[in-house]
């Protein structure tokens, strides 16, 4: 979706959404930052949760199958889709910082 669809679909026009944004970096830094708090508190509270490791994998993947089919219009992962195909190197940073949180994530509860 892009800037002028996103600003017709809420209402408002494109000035005023950089208005508030700055630019489509910006807004697309506040967009991941909401998704990871609604989206990624889950998982992490799975991948903290007690148990052995082969159940906590198990709550893991049933978990994110749940979170990443909520929405049948936007299903997936949106730190992991979003900047698949973006020639904008800073967006790619953020979603590369996500995923090392949560590869980190990981490699802590194997170690463990």
């Amino acid at each position: 979706m892009g800037v002028a669809e996103l600003s017709k679909s809420i209402g408002i026009t494109a000035p005023s959404l950089y208005s508030a944004f700055g630019n489509k970096r910006s807004l697309f830094e506040e967009a991941l930052k909401r998704y990871v708090q609604e989206n990624g508190c889950r998982l992490s509270a799975v991948l903290a949760s007690e148990g052995a490791l082969d159940a906590v994998i198990t709550h893991l993947f049933v978990r994110a199958a749940e979170v990443y089919t909520d929405d049948a219009e936007h299903c997936g992962c949106l730190v992991m889709d979003a900047t698949r195909n973006c020639g904008d190197d800073g967006a790619k940073a953020l979603t590369e910082r996500n995923l090392q949180e949560t590869r980190q994530l990981l490699c802590d509860l194997f170690i463990e």
